[in-house]
């Protein structure tokens, strides 16, 4: 998901030869909604979303994971602690 227009993000996908859906919040109204940690860089006037994981079940958050480090080994981490029902390695963010 970025703040990016479903234009931009079908161009991205495109160019990356990415397979799957991009979600687009160029609103952006879920990533405020969920509070999700955003940055900005000088030079561009858009915020952007910090790297994380949101794994969602049955339509709810069921984990948070962040911040994303490494960012090469994340995938496999978070892989491994679904399929041993443990939290991933870094931390864990539980919304109230």
């Amino acid at each position: 998901m970025s703040f990016q227009t479903a234009e931009e993000q079908k161009e991205f996908a495109a160019r990356e030869q990415i397979q799957f859906a991009l979600l687009s919040d160029h609103k952006p109204e879920l990533a405020d909604a969920l509070r999700l940690p955003t940055f900005h860089v000088e030079g561009i006037r858009q915020r952007l979303i910090r790297r994380l994981m949101l794994v969602v079940a049955e339509g709810k958050t069921d984990r948070f994971f962040y911040p994303i480090f490494p960012p090469d080994r994340n995938a496999h981490d978070v892989l491994e602690a679904l399929q041993s029902g443990r939290q991933a390695p870094g931390k864990s963010i539980e919304r109230k």
